[in-house]
């Protein structure tokens, strides 16, 4: 099959193609045998030739008649897929044809492994097909981070007025930081280096925080300041999504992967001087987006990005600027816009709890990373302001996502054991929200799972104090409620039981003491006899004060 630059594949194809020609069937279904033979004997050098410039087309062809094709579903068209719907997009200049040669490849074996052979490909050919996919993206990689003028090219479409010219290189920008993760391209940091010290997270900034302009006169002011984004208003034909909310994800996306790629130099730019001076507008904007925006998408990529950012690097890294600007400044401002909620609760407002609730849960998620990275500065801050007691009315918001970060939240103070944290908790009645979702955790199954997991928790920690007050607050639930028939209910019942029957044990050793005897004779007395033990007469006489002299003479 590979002798000769595989002349036997080709032959076999061209002979697919007079077989289409006459409209013979039969033959076309022995070469669909054939070729899937030939795909499954697992060997890179035919997948090469089989899915290069020449053959690829063919092959798919031969793939359209596949018989196990239900009936009903309509003829797999392929090769109009690929050549008429699918479009290389080449948005950097890449003059390299082997860099380009790969990176068709890569399309074709993925075509292939995802649509085209997807029902009957072979596990052993699927890794084979992963395998290559991979390498070829690493060599590709590799090409770009070299390539400087690739930078130059990138930054100058960003800059671009055009909407539709920034959508595309901020994609571009998009794919390579995610190809990035999986592979350890030597020189990937001084790429994104290279990027952020040409003002990248400047342009990126001015993308997120874009509002579009009212009427003629603002869009006039915004292109005298310097930045426009024409037709902001287009929709996206694949995505079905505005363009430029498109942009602004992608915009998020990049600084994030900037950050997690070269933290050290992401964290300089956000806490340099002029952002010292101006008391840090740049992480307050990120603040106000994660708290105030509707873009889901955009505030899923800012919380992503404050995780990346609050991960420490080293030990060192756990007294940085950033964190303690962020957990004195920053993490308060989360707070009491979670506290803020609770008058929309009040007053039942429908439509402000539905925008805030997805702002509310990646809060309390993020909350709940800090408290696993952070344990000291979190113990601090409820020490000092206990605001998870004014966050216990968000066990009551109407959706199901909120009571779970809650209880989630919670679960995770209490994997903290410290027992001055345990006690606040139970003095202040945390406990009790707790207790409530228990006695309703029959109506869902969902809460079921997370209250189970804090009972289960809280049996192996074997946390007396706590136990105790489950049980005296609620004992009929674990007796004979919904919670006794799981073993995690059953288990804390048990151990209150233990817990009773050793205090009860203590209080009878305490109480079965004997008192010592009276004027027990010392053991000189006993060696004496009983002739040098005084008696009860005597006694008194010595004890005597008016006959102490005369009866000790005596």
């Amino acid at each position: 099959c590979i002798k000769d630059g595989g002349a036997y594949v080709k032959g076999l194809l061209k002979t697919f193609t007079e077989a289409e020609g006459t409209s013979s069937n039969e033959n076309i279904t022995f070469l669909l045998y054939i070729f899937k033979g030939i795909i499954g004997l697992n060997k890179q050098s035919l997948l090469e030739i089989l899915l290069s410039d020449s053959c690829y087309s063919e092959l798919f062809g031969v793939l359209e008649y596949d018989p196990d094709i239900s009936i009903l579903m309509a003829k797999n068209k392929y090769r109009s897929f690929i050549k008429e719907k699918s479009r290389f997009v080449n948005t950097v200049n890449i003059e390299n044809p082997n860099i380009l040669c790969k990176i068709r490849l890569n399309y074709r074996l993925i075509f292939l492994k995802d649509t085209a052979a997807a029902r009957w490909m072979e596990e052993n050919t699927f890794e084979t097909v992963l395998a290559m996919i991979a390498n070829n993206h690493e060599k590709i990689m590799e090409y770009i981070f070299e390539n400087k003028s690739s930078v130059l090219e990138l930054l100058n479409k960003i800059k671009s007025p055009d909407i539709d010219v920034k959508l595309s290189a901020l994609s571009f920008l998009i794919d390579i930081c995610n190809n990035s993760k999986q592979y350890q391209v030597d020189s990937k940091e001084s790429f994104f280096t290279s990027l952020l010290e040409s003002n990248l997270f400047e342009h990126l900034g001015q993308i997120i925080v874009y509002i579009p302009p009212v009427n003629a006169e603002e869009s006039k002011h915004k292109k005298e300041k310097g930045f426009q984004i024409i037709g902001w208003d287009k929709q996206h034909e694949e995505y079905g999504a505005n363009k430029l909310d498109l942009l602004k994800i992608y915009a998020a996306g990049i600084m994030t992967s900037c950050m997690q790629f070269i933290p050290i130099r992401g964290k300089e730019l956000l806490l340099n001087e002029e952002e010292k001076k101006s008391n840090y507008p740049s992480l307050t904007t990120l603040i106000t987006l994660l708290t105030n925006c509707t873009l889901e998408g955009l505030q899923s990529e800012i919380n992503e990005m404050f995780r990346v950012l609050l991960e420490p690097i080293d030990i060192k890294d756990h007294k940085s600027d950033f964190i303690d600007i962020f957990y004195n400044k920053m993490l308060p401002k989360l707070v009491t816009f979670l506290v803020g909620v609770k008058k929309d609760l009040i007053s039942h407002n429908k439509s402000e709890l539905e925008r805030k609730d997805f702002s509310i849960f990646l809060i309390l998620d993020l909350i709940t990373f800090c408290t696993k990275v952070h344990p000291q500065k979190i113990k601090a801050m409820i020490l000092l302001f206990n605001f998870p007691g004014e966050l216990t009315f968000l066990y009551q918001f109407p959706k199901k996502h909120i009571k779970l970060a809650m209880v989630r939240l919670f679960r995770t103070f209490l994997s903290l054991k410290d027992d001055g944290l345990n006690h606040l908790f139970l003095k202040n009645g945390l406990f009790l929200p707790i207790i409530q979702l228990l006695k309703d955790m029959e109506r869902d199954n969902v809460l079921s799972s997370a209250l189970l997991e804090i009972l289960d928790f809280i049996g192996k920690d074997s946390n007396r104090e706590i136990i105790v007050f489950l049980m005296e607050n609620c004992k009929t639930l674990f007796e004979d409620g919904y919670v006794s028939i799981y073993k995690e209910g059953y288990a804390i019942k048990l151990l209150y039981e233990k817990i009773i029957e050793e205090k009860s044990k203590k209080k009878s050793e305490l109480f079965s003491i004997k008192k010592p005897l009276i004027n027990y004779p010392l053991d000189d007395d006993m060696d004496k006899g009983p002739e040098s033990n005084p008696t009860h007469e005597e006694e008194k006489k010595i004890q005597s004060p008016a006959t102490g002299a005369k009866s000790l003479s005596t």
